[in-house]
Protein backbone atom coordinates (compact mmCIF):
# COMPACT_ATOMS: atom_id res chain seq x y z
CA UNK A 1 0.00 0.00 0.00
CA UNK A 2 1.25 3.46 -0.88
CA UNK A 3 0.65 5.08 2.51
CA UNK A 4 1.56 8.55 1.26
CA UNK A 5 -1.09 8.41 -1.46
CA UNK A 6 -3.79 6.79 0.66
CA UNK A 7 -3.50 9.40 3.40
CA UNK A 8 -3.51 12.39 1.11
CA UNK A 9 -0.54 12.76 -1.20
CA UNK A 10 1.38 15.83 -0.11
CA UNK A 11 1.29 15.14 3.61
CA UNK A 12 3.64 17.56 5.38
CA UNK A 13 4.17 16.27 8.92
CA UNK A 14 6.70 18.98 9.73
CA UNK A 15 4.16 21.69 8.89
CA UNK A 16 1.49 19.93 10.93
CA UNK A 17 3.89 19.85 13.89
CA UNK A 18 4.52 23.58 13.53
CA UNK A 19 0.80 24.24 13.27
CA UNK A 20 0.17 22.19 16.41
CA UNK A 21 2.79 24.18 18.32
CA UNK A 22 0.73 27.28 17.44
CA UNK A 23 -2.50 25.65 18.61
CA UNK A 24 -3.90 24.32 15.34
CA UNK A 25 -5.16 20.74 15.32
CA UNK A 26 -4.94 18.10 12.63
CA UNK A 27 -7.15 18.36 9.53
CA UNK A 28 -10.62 17.47 10.74
CA UNK A 29 -11.20 15.04 7.88
CA UNK A 30 -8.74 12.80 9.75
CA UNK A 31 -11.61 12.23 12.18
CA UNK A 32 -13.84 10.73 9.48
CA UNK A 33 -11.56 9.47 6.71
CA UNK A 34 -11.47 5.62 6.42
CA UNK A 35 -7.91 5.73 5.03
CA UNK A 36 -6.64 7.60 8.08
CA UNK A 37 -8.47 5.16 10.31
CA UNK A 38 -6.89 2.10 8.67
CA UNK A 39 -3.49 3.75 8.78
CA UNK A 40 -3.79 4.51 12.51
CA UNK A 41 -5.00 1.01 13.31
CA UNK A 42 -2.01 -0.45 11.48
CA UNK A 43 0.67 1.99 12.63
CA UNK A 44 -0.50 2.76 16.18
CA UNK A 45 -2.84 0.18 17.66
CA UNK A 46 -1.49 -2.94 15.97
CA UNK A 47 2.04 -2.08 17.11
CA UNK A 48 1.39 -0.92 20.68
CA UNK A 49 0.90 -2.48 24.08
CA UNK A 50 -2.79 -2.25 24.96
CA UNK A 51 -4.63 -2.88 28.22
CA UNK A 52 -6.75 -6.04 28.17
CA UNK A 53 -8.09 -6.52 31.70
CA UNK A 54 -7.19 -6.23 35.40
CA UNK A 55 -4.83 -8.84 36.82
CA UNK A 56 -7.82 -10.02 38.89
CA UNK A 57 -9.39 -11.49 35.73
CA UNK A 58 -6.50 -13.91 35.15
CA UNK A 59 -5.53 -15.05 38.64
CA UNK A 60 -6.00 -18.84 38.47
CA UNK A 61 -5.07 -21.59 35.99
CA UNK A 62 -7.92 -21.95 33.52
CA UNK A 63 -8.93 -18.29 33.64
CA UNK A 64 -9.56 -16.96 30.14
CA UNK A 65 -10.07 -13.41 28.84
CA UNK A 66 -10.93 -12.11 25.38
CA UNK A 67 -10.45 -8.72 23.76
CA UNK A 68 -8.75 -6.89 20.92
CA UNK A 69 -5.25 -5.75 20.02
CA UNK A 70 -6.07 -3.18 17.39
CA UNK A 71 -8.00 -5.09 14.72
CA UNK A 72 -6.79 -8.47 16.01
CA UNK A 73 -9.17 -10.55 18.16
CA UNK A 74 -7.20 -11.99 21.07
CA UNK A 75 -7.60 -14.51 23.86
CA UNK A 76 -5.35 -14.76 26.92
CA UNK A 77 -5.27 -17.78 29.20
CA UNK A 78 -3.50 -18.75 32.39
CA UNK A 79 -2.26 -22.26 31.66
CA UNK A 80 -1.90 -25.18 34.07
CA UNK A 81 1.56 -23.99 35.14
CA UNK A 82 0.25 -20.51 35.92
CA UNK A 83 1.81 -18.83 32.88
CA UNK A 84 -0.11 -16.25 30.86
CA UNK A 85 -0.45 -17.16 27.19
CA UNK A 86 -1.80 -14.93 24.45
CA UNK A 87 -3.19 -15.95 21.06
CA UNK A 88 -5.07 -14.67 18.08
CA UNK A 89 -8.66 -15.68 18.83
CA UNK A 90 -9.16 -17.53 15.54
CA UNK A 91 -9.52 -21.27 15.10
CA UNK A 92 -6.95 -22.63 12.64
CA UNK A 93 -9.74 -24.40 10.78
CA UNK A 94 -12.02 -21.66 9.44
CA UNK A 95 -11.33 -18.61 11.60
CA UNK A 96 -14.18 -18.88 14.10
CA UNK A 97 -13.44 -17.65 17.64
CA UNK A 98 -12.03 -20.28 20.00
CA UNK A 99 -13.32 -18.23 22.95
CA UNK A 100 -16.42 -16.06 22.94
CA UNK A 101 -16.50 -14.96 26.58
CA UNK A 102 -14.33 -14.65 29.66
CA UNK A 103 -14.59 -17.81 31.73
CA UNK A 104 -12.65 -20.58 33.47
CA UNK A 105 -11.99 -23.61 31.26
CA UNK A 106 -9.61 -26.54 30.81
CA UNK A 107 -9.47 -26.30 26.98
CA UNK A 108 -10.37 -23.74 24.33
CA UNK A 109 -13.14 -25.06 22.09
CA UNK A 110 -14.26 -23.67 18.76
CA UNK A 111 -18.05 -23.88 18.84
CA UNK A 112 -18.27 -23.95 15.03
CA UNK A 113 -16.86 -27.41 14.29
CA UNK A 114 -15.53 -28.54 17.65
CA UNK A 115 -11.78 -28.15 17.25
CA UNK A 116 -10.09 -27.91 20.67
CA UNK A 117 -6.85 -26.41 21.92
CA UNK A 118 -4.88 -26.73 25.14
CA UNK A 119 -4.43 -23.64 27.29
CA UNK A 120 -0.87 -23.31 25.94
CA UNK A 121 -2.34 -22.94 22.45
CA UNK A 122 -1.37 -26.35 21.09
CA UNK A 123 -3.90 -28.25 19.00
CA UNK A 124 -5.68 -30.94 21.01
CA UNK A 125 -8.30 -32.57 18.78
CA UNK A 126 -10.82 -32.03 16.01
CA UNK A 127 -13.59 -34.24 14.61
CA UNK A 128 -12.30 -36.51 11.85
CA UNK A 129 -8.86 -34.90 11.77
CA UNK A 130 -7.11 -38.16 12.68
CA UNK A 131 -8.38 -39.65 9.41
CA UNK A 132 -7.44 -36.59 7.34
CA UNK A 133 -4.46 -37.32 4.98
CA UNK A 134 -1.45 -35.11 5.65
CA UNK A 135 -2.99 -33.47 8.71
CA UNK A 136 -0.11 -32.43 11.01
CA UNK A 137 -1.46 -31.37 14.41
CA UNK A 138 1.90 -29.81 15.31
CA UNK A 139 1.21 -27.15 12.68
CA UNK A 140 -2.25 -26.34 14.01
CA UNK A 141 -1.39 -24.45 17.21
CA UNK A 142 -3.09 -21.12 17.80
CA UNK A 143 -1.16 -18.13 16.46
CA UNK A 144 0.65 -16.35 19.32
CA UNK A 145 0.57 -12.72 20.39
CA UNK A 146 2.59 -11.00 23.11
CA UNK A 147 1.20 -10.70 26.64
CA UNK A 148 2.62 -8.93 29.70
CA UNK A 149 1.55 -7.60 33.09
CA UNK A 150 2.17 -4.25 34.68
CA UNK A 151 0.62 -2.64 37.74
CA UNK A 152 -3.09 -3.48 37.90
CA UNK A 153 -3.33 -4.78 34.34
CA UNK A 154 -2.72 -7.50 31.79
CA UNK A 155 -1.53 -6.07 28.47
CA UNK A 156 -1.46 -7.46 24.93
CA UNK A 157 0.43 -6.65 21.74
CA UNK A 158 -0.56 -8.07 18.35
CA UNK A 159 3.11 -8.51 17.47
CA UNK A 160 4.25 -11.93 18.78
CA UNK A 161 7.86 -10.65 18.85
CA UNK A 162 7.10 -7.41 20.68
CA UNK A 163 9.64 -6.35 23.28
CA UNK A 164 8.36 -6.53 26.89
CA UNK A 165 6.22 -3.64 28.05
CA UNK A 166 8.85 -2.27 30.42
CA UNK A 167 11.50 -2.41 27.69
CA UNK A 168 9.19 -0.54 25.33
CA UNK A 169 8.68 2.11 28.05
CA UNK A 170 11.87 2.12 30.17
CA UNK A 171 10.73 5.11 32.26
CA UNK A 172 7.32 3.64 33.01
CA UNK A 173 7.96 2.21 36.49
CA UNK A 174 9.82 5.22 37.83
CA UNK A 175 7.36 7.71 36.44
CA UNK A 176 4.27 5.81 37.58
CA UNK A 177 5.58 5.34 41.11
CA UNK A 178 6.47 9.02 41.30
CA UNK A 179 2.89 9.78 40.32
CA UNK A 180 1.61 7.52 43.10
CA UNK A 181 0.78 4.35 41.14
CA UNK A 182 2.47 1.20 42.54
CA UNK A 183 3.76 -1.02 39.73
CA UNK A 184 3.56 -4.41 41.46
CA UNK A 185 0.53 -6.51 40.50
CA UNK A 186 0.43 -8.10 43.96
CA UNK A 187 -0.38 -4.73 45.52
CA UNK A 188 -3.55 -4.46 43.45
CA UNK A 189 -4.54 -8.09 44.00
CA UNK A 190 -4.22 -7.65 47.75
CA UNK A 191 -5.74 -4.16 47.99
CA UNK A 192 -8.60 -4.09 45.47
CA UNK A 193 -11.46 -6.30 44.36
CA UNK A 194 -13.59 -6.12 41.19
CA UNK A 195 -16.76 -4.03 41.59
CA UNK A 196 -18.28 -3.58 38.14
CA UNK A 197 -17.51 -3.36 34.41
CA UNK A 198 -18.95 -0.51 32.36
CA UNK A 199 -18.87 -0.39 28.56
CA UNK A 200 -19.37 2.66 26.38
CA UNK A 201 -19.94 2.90 22.65
CA UNK A 202 -18.84 6.35 21.54
CA UNK A 203 -20.17 7.31 18.12
CA UNK A 204 -17.07 9.38 17.54
CA UNK A 205 -13.52 8.99 16.27
CA UNK A 206 -10.96 7.76 18.81
CA UNK A 207 -8.87 10.92 18.43
CA UNK A 208 -11.86 13.08 19.22
CA UNK A 209 -12.49 11.01 22.35
CA UNK A 210 -8.80 11.30 23.26
CA UNK A 211 -8.86 15.09 22.95
CA UNK A 212 -11.87 15.17 25.26
CA UNK A 213 -10.44 12.73 27.80
CA UNK A 214 -7.13 14.59 28.05
CA UNK A 215 -8.32 18.04 29.10
CA UNK A 216 -10.58 19.58 31.69
CA UNK A 217 -11.15 22.89 29.91
CA UNK A 218 -14.67 21.58 29.28
CA UNK A 219 -15.27 20.40 32.85
CA UNK A 220 -17.01 23.52 34.23
CA UNK A 221 -19.58 23.37 31.43
CA UNK A 222 -20.05 19.72 30.46
CA UNK A 223 -19.44 18.29 33.97
CA UNK A 224 -20.90 21.08 36.11
CA UNK A 225 -22.97 18.72 38.29
CA UNK A 226 -20.65 15.69 38.19
CA UNK A 227 -16.84 15.87 38.13
CA UNK A 228 -16.64 19.67 38.51
CA UNK A 229 -18.96 19.53 41.48
CA UNK A 230 -16.58 17.24 43.34
CA UNK A 231 -13.13 18.48 42.24
CA UNK A 232 -11.28 21.74 41.75
CA UNK A 233 -11.00 21.99 37.95
CA UNK A 234 -9.21 25.34 37.81
CA UNK A 235 -6.34 24.67 35.41
CA UNK A 236 -3.89 26.50 37.70
CA UNK A 237 -4.60 23.99 40.47
CA UNK A 238 -4.33 20.84 38.36
CA UNK A 239 -1.00 19.00 38.44
CA UNK A 240 -0.06 17.74 34.97
CA UNK A 241 3.14 16.06 33.80
CA UNK A 242 4.18 14.32 30.58
CA UNK A 243 7.09 12.16 29.47
CA UNK A 244 7.68 9.54 26.79
CA UNK A 245 4.18 8.26 25.91
CA UNK A 246 2.46 8.78 29.25
CA UNK A 247 1.06 11.60 31.33
CA UNK A 248 -0.37 12.12 34.78
CA UNK A 249 -2.98 14.39 36.33
CA UNK A 250 -3.86 15.17 39.93
CA UNK A 251 -7.05 17.02 40.87
CA UNK A 252 -7.71 18.40 44.32
CA UNK A 253 -11.11 18.11 46.01
CA UNK A 254 -13.25 21.21 45.71
CA UNK A 255 -13.00 23.71 48.56
CA UNK A 256 -16.67 24.54 48.22
CA UNK A 257 -18.74 23.67 51.31
CA UNK A 258 -20.38 20.27 50.86
CA UNK A 259 -24.04 19.93 51.86
CA UNK A 260 -24.86 16.91 53.96
CA UNK A 261 -24.93 13.78 51.82
CA UNK A 262 -22.75 15.30 49.07
CA UNK A 263 -19.65 13.38 48.03
CA UNK A 264 -16.37 14.72 49.40
CA UNK A 265 -13.14 13.41 47.89
CA UNK A 266 -9.86 13.18 49.77
CA UNK A 267 -7.50 12.85 46.79
CA UNK A 268 -7.40 11.86 43.12
CA UNK A 269 -4.75 11.06 40.51
CA UNK A 270 -4.83 9.75 36.96
CA UNK A 271 -2.32 8.05 34.68
CA UNK A 272 -2.53 7.62 30.91
CA UNK A 273 -0.40 5.51 28.60
CA UNK A 274 -0.70 6.05 24.86
CA UNK A 275 -2.77 4.88 23.06
CA UNK A 276 -5.96 4.90 25.06
CA UNK A 277 -4.93 3.31 28.36
CA UNK A 278 -6.22 5.12 31.44
CA UNK A 279 -6.03 4.57 35.19
CA UNK A 280 -7.69 6.72 37.84
CA UNK A 281 -7.16 6.18 41.55
CA UNK A 282 -9.33 8.15 43.95
CA UNK A 283 -10.03 7.52 47.62
CA UNK A 284 -11.18 3.86 47.72
CA UNK A 285 -11.74 3.24 44.00
CA UNK A 286 -9.62 2.40 40.97
CA UNK A 287 -10.73 2.75 37.35
CA UNK A 288 -8.73 1.04 34.59
CA UNK A 289 -9.74 1.17 30.95
CA UNK A 290 -8.72 0.77 27.33
CA UNK A 291 -10.44 2.67 24.56
CA UNK A 292 -10.31 0.95 21.18
CA UNK A 293 -11.32 2.30 17.77
CA UNK A 294 -13.94 0.27 15.90
CA UNK A 295 -14.64 2.37 12.81
CA UNK A 296 -13.61 5.88 11.67
CA UNK A 297 -16.59 7.22 13.62
CA UNK A 298 -17.05 4.83 16.52
CA UNK A 299 -14.98 3.89 19.55
CA UNK A 300 -15.51 1.26 22.23
CA UNK A 301 -14.42 1.74 25.84
CA UNK A 302 -14.38 -0.92 28.54
CA UNK A 303 -13.86 0.42 32.06
CA UNK A 304 -13.06 -1.95 34.91
CA UNK A 305 -14.05 -0.52 38.29
CA UNK A 306 -12.34 -1.82 41.42
CA UNK A 307 -12.81 -0.89 45.05
CA UNK A 308 -10.57 -1.32 48.06
CA UNK A 309 -11.48 -4.44 49.97
CA UNK A 310 -11.82 -2.55 53.27
CA UNK A 311 -13.78 0.34 51.75
CA UNK A 312 -17.27 1.53 52.56
CA UNK A 313 -18.77 -0.19 49.52
CA UNK A 314 -21.91 1.93 49.42
CA UNK A 315 -19.82 5.11 49.32
CA UNK A 316 -17.42 3.63 46.78
CA UNK A 317 -20.29 2.78 44.44
CA UNK A 318 -21.65 6.31 44.74
CA UNK A 319 -18.30 7.49 43.41
CA UNK A 320 -18.47 4.94 40.59
CA UNK A 321 -21.91 6.32 39.70
CA UNK A 322 -20.43 9.83 39.52
CA UNK A 323 -17.61 8.69 37.22
CA UNK A 324 -20.06 6.80 35.04
CA UNK A 325 -22.22 9.90 34.69
CA UNK A 326 -19.13 11.96 33.84
CA UNK A 327 -18.07 9.61 31.04
CA UNK A 328 -21.61 9.52 29.67
CA UNK A 329 -21.49 13.30 29.43
CA UNK A 330 -18.21 12.97 27.49
CA UNK A 331 -19.89 10.40 25.29
CA UNK A 332 -22.69 12.80 24.40
CA UNK A 333 -20.31 15.72 23.84
CA UNK A 334 -18.01 13.86 21.44
CA UNK A 335 -20.96 12.47 19.49
CA UNK A 336 -22.25 16.00 18.92
CA UNK A 337 -18.77 17.03 17.76
CA UNK A 338 -18.47 14.07 15.42
CA UNK A 339 -21.73 14.93 13.66
CA UNK A 340 -20.50 18.48 13.17
CA UNK A 341 -17.08 17.50 11.84
CA UNK A 342 -18.75 15.18 9.34
CA UNK A 343 -20.08 18.30 7.59
CA UNK A 344 -16.58 19.25 6.48
CA UNK A 345 -17.18 22.90 7.30
CA UNK A 346 -14.53 23.15 10.06
CA UNK A 347 -11.11 22.55 8.45
CA UNK A 348 -9.05 22.66 11.66
CA UNK A 349 -9.61 22.94 15.40
CA UNK A 350 -7.98 25.83 17.24
CA UNK A 351 -6.86 24.74 20.70
CA UNK A 352 -6.34 27.05 23.67
CA UNK A 353 -2.74 26.19 24.44
CA UNK A 354 -2.71 27.55 27.99
CA UNK A 355 -5.63 25.26 28.88
CA UNK A 356 -5.24 22.24 26.60
CA UNK A 357 -1.61 21.23 26.98
CA UNK A 358 -2.52 17.52 27.41
CA UNK A 359 -4.41 17.62 24.10
CA UNK A 360 -1.34 19.01 22.35
CA UNK A 361 0.75 16.24 23.92
CA UNK A 362 -1.57 13.50 22.63
CA UNK A 363 -1.67 15.06 19.17
CA UNK A 364 2.14 15.23 19.10
CA UNK A 365 2.24 11.49 19.80
CA UNK A 366 -0.21 10.83 16.97
CA UNK A 367 1.82 12.93 14.55
CA UNK A 368 4.99 11.16 15.74
CA UNK A 369 3.42 7.84 14.71
CA UNK A 370 2.66 9.24 11.26
CA UNK A 371 6.20 10.61 10.99
CA UNK A 372 7.73 7.29 11.96
CA UNK A 373 5.64 5.41 9.39
CA UNK A 374 6.64 7.77 6.57
CA UNK A 375 10.39 7.63 7.20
Amino acid sequence: MNKQFRIGGDLDIAQLERDLAEGWGMPTDWYTNPDNFEFEMEEIFSKSWLFLCPVHSLKEPGDTMIGWAGKVPVVVTKDREGKLRGFVNLCRHRGYAVAREAKKCSVLTCAYHGWTYNLDGTFRDGPNTKEEPGFDKSQMSLMPISVDTWGPGVFVNANPQAEPLRDAHPQLDRYAEKAGFPTDAEYYLETYGPARVIEYDFQSNWKLWYDNNSECYHCPTIHATTFSDAFDVDNENVTFAEVDEFMTFAFNPTDEPRPEGKLKAQWQRAFQLFPGIGMTAQDDILLVYQTLPETPESTHKVMYCLTKKDADQELAHRWLDLWDATFKEDQEATQIQQKGLRSGRLPRARYVTNQEGPVLFINRLILAAYKKAFR
